[in-house]
């Protein structure tokens, strides 16, 4: 069965090509199982529900569509600091988030309200005389929304609708493909309401969806076996993909870009999880491909007991944290990713087990290149601790990774390990059992002044090495490492300047690594088991 969807149907027709629908709603109610919805080009302002059968909706060929949860607002009147709109009668929760998530400088990130001018979001404040330029405030008791920027002339749309669809068990096995998600008011809470699209539906795909500008999450999935592939993730107000027991997710070919809008913290706390990619809890877990850039977060982040987890492939920049985050997870492959210019470590490891970490470039990072840390967790689940899902750092192995700090130098040394029990009881030496084959570069031997700490058991001291040598001599890691110091352009790649991080013709790094294992070979699409480049091998913009 086919119906379609277009702006010049009428909800009353049949759905046919020459006689569509005007709403997707109508169509779904009228959908047998497994049947297609064909959309047509624009604006569709309506809530789908609850979708509880199979079934595939797509964009006609070549048609630009958009689900909204906005509507268009208009009947200003002009007042001492803005223009009101009365008899506003949409509300939201503001109650349905955890106060630690909020940042004290950005108070109402919690509050799923947004309004809009021209399609650019305004800022919520908490009073009419808060208002200026750029904001708009929500009187509930008066029933009046305000804003601070001129309306007249202008399209202002505000929120209205908390969620554009939840897919249902039911609906296992449907398809959403070429549609855009956009100005949802979803809550900060995971329930119900924690995405603009939840998925509840196993074997459920999205393809060349985009998510955009939602209060909270863009798309959530809490389901198994979902494929998520060459969909964007923009300016959502928290996170832009989050996943939770989603064993078998395929996130693959995606980008996730400029999520944190609202400015939740993005730094540690009891609730800390912002991010532009989130998966938690989840097994089997493939993540390639993607790119996660300019996020005010974390850029791809695995947390909370996720198992066997392979990231590979991805680009990760100018995130505010950490562009590629393993937390608490064990059994993971993560290769050949370029992690570049965030804020704090272009990879961290935290409570990870049995990472293997090949061929990754991770440079200009501003405070560590590689950061691995223990932090006194311990899981004490049985079937997880017997999958080796530990929580404590342990038995990671790295080769072939290139790590090279930013010009100006970096906060921290290139390799930062840290135990955060009380007292210390993880050695570095536990947390890394093999090292090698990898690469150093340091514009200048203040830039930083060290190659790495390496934590020990107290009452040892933490040990500091400025040198490649000292290291090697002191741990009896790296054997083939390469170390380049005092330069000023980088010996390694042809043009970081112009973000070309692509090996330079006749570098030492071409055809000197250890060779891959078969898995991680095939997890990164090169051939197995020969020597390889040192260094990201594939990644997008680099196949």
């Amino acid at each position: 069965m086919k119906l379609y969807v277009a702006q010049q149907g009428s909800d009353a027709g049949p759905g046919t090509a020459a006689r569509p629908f005007r709403s997707i709603g109508a169509a779904l109610k009228r959908a047998t199982r497994n049947a297609t919805v064909v959309v047509g080009s624009g604006v569709y302002r309506e809530s789908l529900g609850d979708v509880s059968q199979p079934v595939t909706i797509e964009a006609a060929p070549g048609a630009t569509v958009w689900l909204s949860g906005a509507d268009v607002v208009t009947g200003w009147s002009a007042v001492a600091r803005g223009w009101v709109h009365h008899n506003w009668t949409t509300q939201f929760c503001h109650t349905c988030y955890d106060p630690r998530a909020l940042d004290p400088l950005y108070p109402y990130a919690g509050y799923p309200d947004m309004a809009f001018v021209n399609g650019k979001a305004l800022t919520q404040v908490g009073s009419v005389s808060a208002l200026r330029a750029g904001t708009f405030y929500v009187d509930y008791g008066a029933h009046n929304l305000y804003v601070g920027t001129n309306p007249t002339g202008a399209v202002v749309e505000a929120a209205t609708r908390v969620q554009a669809a939840r897919f249902t068990g039911p609906a296992a096995g449907s398809v959403v493909r070429g549609i855009g998600f956009k100005d949802y008011a979803p809550d900060w809470n995971t329930n119900p309401y924690p995405a603009m699209v939840l998925d509840l539906a196993p074997k459920m795909t999205f393809d060349d969806d985009s998510f955009v500008g939602s209060a909270s999450r863009g798309l959530s999935v809490y389901t198994s076996n979902v494929t998520v592939r060459d969909s964007a993730f923009l300016a959502n107000g928290f996170t832009g993909f989050h996943a939770n027991t989603a064993d078998n997710l395929d996130f693959d070919g995606n980008v996730a870009a400029y999520n944190n809008t609202e400015k939740f913290f993005p730094g540690f706390s009891p609730v800390a999880s912002v991010s532009g990619v989130k998966i938690t809890s989840s097994y089997h877990v493939l993540v390639k491909g993607n790119i996660a850039e300019d996020n005010y977060a974390n850029g791809i982040w695995f947390d909370v007991s996720s198992y066997q987890a392979t990231v590979v492939d991805n680009f990760a920049q100018s995130n505010f944290r950490n562009g590629i985050y393993i937390e608490i997870t064990g059994s993971a492959i993560v290769a050949s990713n370029l992690s570049i210019l965030n804020g704090q470590a272009g990879l961290k490891l935290s409570g990870a087990t049995e990472a293997r970490v090949y061929n990754n470039t991770l440079a200009d990072n501003a405070e560590y290149q590689l950061s691995v840390h223990d932090d006194g967790r311990v899981n004490t689940n049985p079937q997880q601790i017997a999958l080796g899902i530990t929580w404590r750092t342990a038995n990671n192995t790295f080769a072939n990774n290139v790590l090279s700090a930013p010009r100006n130098g970096e906060i921290g040394p290139l390799v930062y390990t840290e135990d955060l029990d009380k007292p210390k009881n993880v050695d570095a030496s536990t947390m890394v059992t093999a090292m090698v084959d990898d690469v150093f570069a340091r514009s200048g031997p203040n830039r930083p002044t060290y190659l790495a700490d390496w934590t020990r058991i107290a009452p040892l001291p933490l040990s500091k090495y400025a040198t490649l040598a000292a290291f090697q001599a002191a741990t009896g890691y790296e054997a083939g490492a390469i170390d380049y110091t005092n330069y000023t352009t980088s010996p390694i790649f042809v043009n970081e300047g112009l973000g070309n991080y692509s090996l330079q013709s006749g570098s030492r790094l071409i055809d000197s690594g250890l060779p891959l294992p078969a898995d991680v070979a095939a997890a990164v699409g090169v051939p197995c088991c020969g020597a390889v480049n040192r260094g990201a091998l594939v990644y997008p913009g680099h196949q």
